[in-house]
């Protein structure tokens, strides 16, 4: 992935962040977000692996919508 498509990704993302989450939670989401620092691809299942990105939201949605999803 060239630096170009990177960029419009952390764009996207934090266009979202900005306009979506309120600035309560702001606080709560940069404390949890540093989390992502410690994680091991190593420890991350083949299946979530070979995910696209598009199947990996479709999965979420589905799991919340059946109550499957323990968050």
């Amino acid at each position: 992935m060239d630096k170009e498509q990177k960029s419009e990704i952390i764009d996207f993302i934090n266009k979202k962040y900005q306009e979506e989450v309120p600035r309560p939670f702001k606080f709560i989401i940069r404390k949890k977000a540093n989390k992502i620092q410690k994680l091991r691809i190593e420890d991350f299942p083949k299946s979530y692996l070979d995910c696209t990105m598009k199947d990996f939201i479709l999965i979420l949605k589905e799991a919340l919508e059946k109550d499957k999803l323990k968050l």
